[in-house]
């Protein structure tokens, strides 16, 4: 009974907390859609616009980032991480209103400009900094709260927010804590059920605010020597596309020619609108067709429109150098058209089996070779598609992609999170 009435008092301090995180990832969720699509509308009339706007905004974006907003590049999963495993200085360093104001306002603008970014990494460095800066703004709270609470899942409870928020899906958000964000912490029933109340009170407003990306659902009747065989080849597939790019991300500087990398660290401001002329380029080759969100991807994909098999890797070398360049912004949703472009690949070279269920499968697959989280992959795969039934091909997929993954690459996000452990904040104006 004691440890029942402790929940309670948890969650009650909790719950306007993960309410506002909802509430602003709407708000995050309804700029980056509008960005979005004010951006398709001026390419659609003026393709070749892109080759000023997006070197213009890569460079704008890093000279921003590293003159005012230094930590706020990336997704903000790897400050997180940092933040959770670092001291208390460390914490108010990377989980500042500053430093989110910083990710959200570029994010913005780079999507407005044209980069292949997503809004859930950002969404989930969202809900940490909420509820870290409610835990530490409110002495009464935080006095309250102490002994139900502690530090580290506070931020944990505002990250799971963050991505079921984002994804609409709660159990994902769950999985996700358990997962990436409280590794090494004795997991115990209280801990469960706060991060359940938490994914579901902060999915209540995006679900009547906002769509999600939606997931073909499983068709039924797939053999089950096919099942195996398209599993099989999904997962090696999705784990060998994802670790090639998060190795490739983490170990940047062994693959980069030298004059690229000196560039990257004596004149970032020039290597940002590289980037930019880069991806605008690649833009322009697929006749913009890299540039649309992972719905309409899906959607072309579901409704038998052109594909190319090429438009995949140019997505793929898109993201890569938006993600070098340094510029705020997440990789989730783009990683999720990835890997839909996989599977309708696959679906050409295996025909037999329906093309819903090589999406679903990759872009599961994807997803869990990439973040390292297969468990995760799987929930989110499951929670978007409602294809329960295909829990454990789905699942399989995950686990083997993850698997191979792991053969090449370290967890990217884990990885990424050492450049911010056990540095002090800079100074205004400082480079990172």
């Amino acid at each position: 009974m004691h440890s029942l009435a402790g929940t309670a008092r948890a969650c009650w301090f909790l719950w306007p907390g993960v309410v506002l995180v909802g509430a602003v990832a709407v708000l995050y969720a309804w700029a980056m859609v509008s960005a979005h699509a004010a951006m398709m509308t001026l390419v659609g009339a003026f393709p070749s616009a892109l080759l000023v706007i997006m070197p213009a905004a890569g460079a704008a974006c890093v000279w921003i980032t590293r003159r005012w907003f230094v930590g706020a590049e990336g997704s903000g999963l790897p400050q997180t991480i940092a933040a959770l495993d670092g001291d208390l200085a460390t914490q108010r360093w990377l989980l500042s209103w500053r430093l989110l104001l910083g990710k959200v306002g570029l994010s913005v603008l780079a999507t407005a400009a044209g980069f292949p970014i997503g809004r859930q990494g950002p969404t989930i460095y969202l809900g940490a900094v909420i509820m870290h800066e409610i835990r530490a703004r409110v002495p009464l709270l935080q006095r309250w709260s102490a002994s139900e609470v502690s530090d580290r899942q506070w931020i944990a409870l505002g990250g799971a927010a963050g991505l079921a928020a984002a994804f609409h899906t709660p159990l994902a958000g769950v999985t996700f804590a358990l997962e990436q964000l409280l590794v090494g912490e004795e997991i115990r029933g209280r801990t469960v059920a706060l991060l359940l109340m938490a994914t579901f009170a902060a999915v209540a407003v995006p679900l009547l605010a906002a769509s999600g990306i939606v997931a073909p659902q499983i068709p039924p009747g797939i053999r089950d020597g096919q099942l195996v065989m398209a599993v099989l080849l999904t997962g090696a597939a999705t784990g060998l596309a994802g670790a090639g790019f998060a190795w490739m991300l983490v170990h940047s500087t062994r693959w980069l020619p030298v004059w690229l990398v000196a560039l990257r660290t004596g004149r970032p401001v020039i290597f940002g609108a590289a980037c930019g002329l880069f991806v605008a380029l690649l833009a322009m080759s697929s006749r913009v067709r890299i540039l649309e969100s992972a719905e309409q991807v899906v959607h072309r994909i579901l409704e038998g429109g052109e594909f190319f098999p090429v438009e995949v890797c140019a997505r793929w070398l898109a993201l890569l150098a938006t993600a070098i360049a340094g510029i705020p912004g997440g990789v989730f949703v783009p990683s999720v058209s990835i890997g839909a472009g996989i599977g309708e690949v696959l679906h050409q070279i295996m025909n037999s089996v329906d093309v819903q269920f090589f999406v679903t499968l990759s872009m599961a697959g994807y997803l869990a070779a990439l973040t390292r989280g297969p468990f995760t992959a799987c929930v989110v795969a499951i929670e978007l598609s409602g294809s329960l039934r295909a829990l454990f091909p789905i699942l399989a997929t995950c686990l083997l992609a993850a698997w191979i993954s792991a053969s090449f690459t370290p967890p990217l996000y884990r990885a990424l999170s050492i450049s911010y452990k056990g540095e002090s904040p800079p100074k205004r104006g400082g480079h990172a």
